[in-house]
């Protein structure tokens, strides 16, 4: 796997409006030909936008745009993702991570000027973006630019650094993508996809595992947690508060070990 980005040019451009996404991605993202369009009309209004092809080797595998934000969104003087899309035909077989790494290289070369962030968003239904996103290292700001989950990557971390996410971040990422799979599963596109359906089948099953467990961890926490309100509100009933600290000693015992086996 040689991931590279190339400029969109008059030899490669019909070849990037040929690209496409899954059906049911459609509702998350626009075409490559009105991503194009609009990188016209942003650089026609003075805007830095870059349009770039992903290819590994010589085939083409999808296409990405970034802008520098001085007045197209919310993060002013760091750069956007615009768009990020991987061909149907390529999805599924680890590109994105390494495209990722590339989108940060180029970034880090300050193309239209230095930032020290990358921002994104993405819509809250579309959980697979976000378990994506998420798994690399962006973090969720809490703030909705155009009805959008807004997301961002911290450009400070040394470029060859381990990503030191949280533990717990990935967990979640892990889980929200498990929903999102079951979801997936019983949609009538998919489960007339015999392809796709054991595709996302085999993807369910072996995250089954770490899900429970994490579930399970989460509520060994959630137990801590109400072990000790209520310890709070025993109002100084002797026999509820040595009843909540029994369940607390249970719970931490039951956290430390879940800990041990994870």
């Amino acid at each position: 796997m040689t991931i590279e980005l190339r400029d969109v040019t008059m030899k490669n451009y019909f070849d990037v409006l040929n690209l496409d996404v899954k059906e049911y991605q459609k509702q998350f993202i626009a075409t490559n030909a009105i991503s194009l369009a609009e990188a016209y009309v942003y650089t026609k209004n003075g805007d830095f936008v870059a349009p770039l092809a992903v290819y590994d080797n010589d085939a083409i595998i999808g296409f990405v745009m970034l802008a520098y934000d001085k007045k197209i969104g919310i993060i002013n003087g760091n750069y956007l993702l615009f768009r990020f899309m991987i061909d149907k035909h390529f999805q599924d077989q680890g590109y994105f991570k390494p495209i990722m790494d590339k989108v940060l290289d180029y970034v880090r070369t300050a193309p239209a000027g230095l930032g020290n962030k990358l921002w994104l968003s993405y819509e809250p239904e579309n959980k697979h973006a976000r378990s994506c996103y998420l798994s690399y290292g962006f973090k969720e700001t809490g703030e909705i630019f155009e009805n959008e989950v807004v997301a961002i990557y911290d450009l400070t971390i040394e470029k060859n650094k381990e990503k030191k996410m949280n533990i717990y971040d990935q967990l979640q990422a892990v889980e929200d993508r498990y929903e999102e799979l079951g979801e997936l599963l019983s949609d009538p596109d998919v489960v007339s996809d015999t392809k796709r359906f054991m595709e996302l089948s085999k993807e369910e099953a072996s995250t089954r595992d770490t899900v429970t467990t994490y579930r399970e961890y989460k509520q060994v926490l959630q137990n801590i947690v109400d072990a000790e309100e209520m310890i709070k509100e025993s109002g100084g009933d002797a026999d509820l508060e040595e009843m909540a600290k029994q369940e607390l000693k249970d719970a931490k015992a039951e956290k430390k070990k879940s800990t041990k086996k994870n």
